[in-house]
């Protein structure tokens, strides 16, 4: 499955990050992540840094063949992956004659996710009276300025 590239803020778990150096300004960067359903989320960037378009062919796992994907110049393309089950996961891509086939580990069912406790120089609220004082000082001005608005002149 290609999705979109999805960030779930702080569910998301960073496993492993590698490059496959395809070589001459092209390449392909991945990544893993566990989405908040403790499933793997794969996200390649087929990266291209040369004056001219390159055919990217990347066969994935629930393709039987495999699918071009035509990145411009000094430009990337994002692939992502979801539904990932733990273990070790492979994904050939090439370009021409050049293997940039990604391998990695999907390890989602050990993810934590921290929260942190609220910190100690927050404001409480209710702790101050000013801000009612400031605030009737503001509707007693309205009202003033509203009798002098209304005073009909002779």
């Amino acid at each position: 499955m290609v999705a979109a590239a999805f960030a779930v803020g702080a569910a998301l778990t960073l496993l492993g990050h590698s490059a496959s150096a395809a070589g001459g300004g092209v390449s392909v960067v991945s990544d893993v992540e566990c989405d908040p359903l403790a499933s793997g989320v794969l996200d390649i960037t087929l990266v291209n840094e040369t004056a001219s378009d390159v055919t990217f062919m990347v066969t994935l796992a629930a393709a039987s063949s495999p699918r071009a994907y035509v990145v411009a110049p000094s430009s990337a393309y994002a692939v992502t992956v979801t539904g990932l089950a733990d273990g070790v996961g492979t994904v050939p891509i090439s370009h021409g004659n050049v293997d940039a086939t990604v391998s990695t580990t999907v390890d989602c069912a050990t993810v934590q996710v921290a929260s942190m406790g609220a910190a100690s120089q927050l404001p409480e609220t209710g702790s101050s009276t000013d801000g009612l004082l400031i605030g009737g000082a503001m509707v007693l001005a309205g009202v003033a300025a509203s009798v002098v608005a209304r005073r009909r002149v002779s």
